[in-house]
């Protein structure tokens, strides 16, 4: 029994300090994970334990104030840290964040373009109806194909990416840490190659354990440099000088840190505003994350490449297993879940038998639907009966052969299940499943190309003659007949070539010779759609970049379900994965649900929500006597007098009506004026009336020439409202699904669009350049000349004044800001003076995108928003309401 001396200081034994993982805590663990005033409710990081004398540690009581005094002298305060998962989990969202609008501007892109090929099938079948109209829409639905394949491969490439965003740990410890030694375990996380070359640091060789703390030598365990204490070590070691090179580093990332913070905003907005530094940051973070997808998506393509040819340089592959790659490369490879499958190895890791079957069936049975749907839409809501004949037939063998296990007495049919219903995994042995494929893909393939040279060859038939400071713009070439025609069988020669390679027997090439012919092949793929998509915009030249782009990919099938729930090479339960979609979808019929009901309730709300009152005549000017600027007769131009926004409203009105000098009468006699129509020429496109106005009593004053331009009207308006102006809208309205779109810089924002319209539609089938045509040789005539319309007619009247200089006044018309660029108008300042736009508060038309110039906005009245407040009459009666005109039309 110990005895104690008389003003001895009392001692505690010796403790040594445990981690909880059973290993003995180093001085870090002292300085960032113990906490002696924590909670004693759970379990904590450091156990006090004393060593006995048999060696092993064992608990032991320990008196508080003893050690509560030691731990006082001896442990400063707990350091603020960051709590690893949270940490993690905040970088994970961030990252995936980041996802966002790469995924919606692809979206938005490939929805533009669905457009655009759609408007050119539909000028072809409403201009020249003939047989080819079959022809046309299965062009059309080809390429809708091929574009759904490249959009779905980016698309599954993002998910991918997500998903390896969310179980990357980015290099963190096993606990938590504060920020300096969480640098400290990222950096030792990084491969040699990286820290060398990247960081320029010394190499740790692993062998060198003698400088590091006592107790860890002889061990197995890896020690990170977190956990080095620099006060025990050596300042010669290799480990000292490692130590302090990284602290020297994370001095300098913290000062580029804190000046990147300080000095970067600053600059930034010495030179630029602030809204204009928001715009280009947006911008580059929705083009980062686009070309990040891309990027992805190609080196994948490319690593997968590399991957198999070099096992079939090397005779490591077997021609069956070449065959299985060729049907999971041509994208017949959709997971088949089934519960009878014995057992599935690493080797055959393909699509089972009967699933190239039911695929086939699900692309006829699609590819009518859309072949028919298109028919009626594009055809302006009539149907062919050859079209609907033709794809009802199909839609049957689609049905029949997609749900052939529900014909009665189909179960019986042993023979035929011993071929197509085998559920076993296709692993190449039988060539007769990859035949049949190669076949039907070539025939498909073959028939779409060849659509698509009429396609073409259409469209160039059509085309209006562009005016002449069009041509330079919109760089139409007129590619001949023959170029195209020749161009298509090269293609599908060497495509025919390249598949053929997978499915050629050994005894008439080795495996070894295919690798140079698939890289030169798929290589001269590339090159040939290349060049002539460069070179010409046309539709066959874009389908053919496409296929070649997909055709980039040599794999084994992305996913079979075994009996146990778990794929090839994978340790995901069946279950699991079912579960996980039934999650989604209700996730994403719960966001439309709640976007639903929430539409719903504001509009209820708004509907209840009393009118503004029309007594007093402008918002701005309620206490005083004198009217709206808009009310005055110079309002909108002094050299248009007497007419005002009320008669220039009236104009465009008249332009709907078969008689416009009826509908023009009120005016007319309140400014005492006469007018007369003037023939112009019937040119099939857009609709404009020519109104030739002069004062009465005034026969020495020069005529005021109005060109008044009819709005949507019918379905071909409607076709090309839809052609004009649904990329800047799509666009916009992506900006709510995290592409910041409208904060985007305006230039930004034109020539996004610009590139659009030149690439992916054909600018020669825009209809206005007659009228534009029309109003600059009125012009060059005569002066006083004016441009005004209403909807569909605004829009173009503000294209057409932009474009030949002349004043042009708009009613409820689409907004430019976007789009200008790609409809030839370079000078944007004469958008921004020489142009008015009116309309009512609540039409959804203008605003599908942002306004340029003078705008003047007015109360709708008893409705605040839809299609009553986009009405050319309510415009004109509000007008004559707000500025007290009698004479209203």
């Amino acid at each position: 029994m110990d005895t104690q001396l008389p003003g001895a200081v009392l001692q505690p034994p010796p403790i040594t300090l445990v981690h909880r993982h059973r290993r003995e805590a180093s001085a870090y663990d002292l300085e960032s994970s113990l906490d002696p005033t924590a909670a004693t409710g759970g379990p904590t990081p450091v156990d006090i334990v004393h060593a006995n004398g048999s060696g092993k540690s064992t608990p032991e009581p320990t008196p508080a104030s003893a050690t509560s005094a030691t731990m006082k002298t001896t442990i400063p305060p707990p350091p603020i840290v960051f709590h690893q998962d949270a940490v993690i989990i905040l970088l994970r969202i961030l990252l995936i964040f980041f996802l966002v609008p790469g995924v919606s501007l692809w979206l938005t892109f490939a929805l533009c373009v669905t457009v655009n090929v759609g408007y050119t099938t539909f000028s072809l079948i409403n201009n020249k109806p003939s047989r080819e109209t079959l022809l046309y829409l299965l062009a059309f639905a080809f390429y809708l194909h091929a574009l759904q394949r490249v959009v779905r491969s980016l698309l599954r490439t993002a998910l991918r990416m997500g998903v390896s965003i969310w179980r990357c740990g980015f290099g963190a410890g096993a606990k938590d840490m504060w920020p300096g030694r969480w640098v400290d375990h990222t950096i030792m996380k990084w491969k040699p190659w990286a820290i060398n070359m990247v960081l320029c640091l010394p190499n740790v060789p692993d062998d060198l354990m003698g400088d590091l703390p006592a107790g860890t030598q002889g061990t197995d365990m890896v020690l990170t440099l977190g956990e080095l204490n620099v006060d025990k070590l050596d300042p010669r070691s290799p480990h000292a000088k490692f130590f302090r090179r990284v602290e020297r580093l994370k001095m300098v990332l913290l000062f580029l840190l804190f000046l990147l913070v300080l000095a970067g905003p600053p600059l930034v907005l010495s030179v630029i505003d602030f809204w204009t530094a928001v715009g280009y940051l947006c911008a580059s973070y929705a083009f980062a994350s686009l070309f990040a997808i891309a990027a992805s998506n190609l080196f994948a393509r490319l690593y997968r490449i590399g991957r198999y040819l070099r096992a079939l340089f090397r005779n490591e592959m077997e021609p069956a297993r070449l065959r299985a790659m060729y049907v999971a490369s041509t994208g017949f490879d959709k997971g088949k879940r089934t519960d009878e499958v014995e057992e599935v190895t690493t080797e055959t890791r393909n699509v089972a038998k009967g699933q190239v079957l039911n695929i086939i069936g699900n692309r006829l049975l699609w590819g009518s639907i859309i072949v028919f749907v298109s028919s009626i839409i594009l055809n302006s809501m009539r149907v062919y009966s050859t079209i609907a004949v033709l794809c009802g037939t199909f839609f049957l063998i689609g049905l029949i052969v997609r749900y052939r296990w529900h014909l009665p007495g189909y179960s019986r049919l042993t023979l035929v299940h011993r071929y197509i219903e085998n559920v076993l995994p296709y692993d190449g042995k039988s060539a007769a499943p990859a035949i049949v494929l190669f076949v039907t893909r070539m025939l498909y393939d073959f028939a779409g190309i060849g659509c698509l040279v009429a396609l073409d060859i259409g469209r160039m038939s059509i085309q209006t003659d562009v005016p002449e400071r069009w041509k330079n713009f919109v760089d139409v070439k007129h590619v001949s007949n023959g170029v195209l025609a020749s161009y298509a069988p090269t293609f599908f020669a060497i495509f025919f070539l390249r598949d053929a390679l997978f499915l050629l027997p050994e005894k008439l090439i080795s495996l070894k010779a295919r690798v140079p012919l698939l890289i030169f092949v798929t290589l001269a793929m590339l090159a040939l759609a290349i060049s002539f998509r460069a070179s010409y915009a046309l539709y066959t030249y874009s389908t053919t970049l496409l296929i070649a782009i997909l055709s980039l990919d040599f794999r084994d099938a992305r996913a079979y379900w075994t009996r146990d729930g778990k794929t090839s090479g994978s340790s995901v339960r069946l279950p699991n994965i079912r579960r996980a979609t039934r999650t989604s979808l209700m996730l994403l019929a719960m966001l439309c649900t709640a976007l639903a009901v929430s539409a719903i309730i504001g509009i209820c709300l708004n509907s209840k929500v009393p009118p503004p009152s029309d007594d007093r005549p402008s918002f701005l000017l309620r206490n005083s006597s004198v009217g709206p600027p808009f009310c005055a007769p110079t309002y909108p131009y002094p050299s248009a007098q007497p007419l005002d926004l009320h008669a220039f409203a009236s104009l465009a009105e008249a332009a709907y009506e078969d008689s416009p000098l009826t509908i023009l009468a009120p005016t007319l006699s309140r400014l005492n004026m006469s007018a007369s129509l003037i023939r112009v020429p019937v040119t099939g496109d857009v609709h404009f009336v020519h109104f030739n106005l002069s004062s009465i009593g005034n026969i020495s004053g020069s005529p005021l020439h109005i060109i008044s331009i009819r709005g949507t009207y019918g379905l071909d308006d409607v076709f090309q409202d839809v052609y004009l102006f649904s990329s800047p809208a799509l666009l916009r309205f992506s900006s709510y699904f995290g592409t910041f779109f409208s904060l985007w810089p305006q230039q930004t924002l034109a020539q996004v669009v610009r590139l659009l319209y030149r690439y992916a539609a054909n600018p020669a089938l825009t209809y206005f350049f007659s009228v534009e045509d029309y109003v600059a040789r009125v012009a060059a005539e005569n002066s006083n000349v004016y441009v005004t319309g209403h909807s569909l007619g605004g829009g173009l009247a503000l294209l057409t004044g932009a474009s030949v200089n002349v004043p042009a006044v708009g009613f409820s018309a689409p907004g430019l800001a976007s789009s200008y660029l790609a409809f030839g108008v370079t000078d944007k300042d004469t958008l921004m003076t020489g142009n008015v736009n009116t309309w009512l508060d609540g039409d959804p038309v203008p605003v599908l995108d942002g306004q340029m110039g003078s705008v003047v906005v007015l109360p709708c009245g008893p409705e605040t928003w839809g299609a009553g407040c986009h009405s050319s009459v309510r415009i004109i009666e509000r007008i004559a309401k707000l500025c007290h005109i009698a004479a209203a039309t």
